[in-house]
């Protein structure tokens, strides 16, 4: 990434976290609590966030040639 690039990138990454971090115990208890953990739903959940999140990057990148 370009040195004039930097604190923007950086910028955007800690809003990202900012952003999650009250999000997610919020999210966590929902799915861990009652009739969703006894279906499993967590493991389902995470799995279908890690592949988006993949396909997300794949998406984003696969036009772009190795440096």
């Amino acid at each position: 990434m370009p040195p004039g690039q930097r604190t923007a990138a950086a910028g955007m990454t800690g809003l990202a976290r900012s952003v999650a971090v009250p999000v997610a115990p919020i999210a966590a208890t929902t799915t861990l609590t009652g009739t969703l953990a006894a279906l499993g739903a967590p493991l389902p959940l995470g799995a279908a966030l890690g592949l988006g999140y993949d396909l997300a990057l794949w998406r984003a990148y696969r036009g772009v040639p190795p440096s």
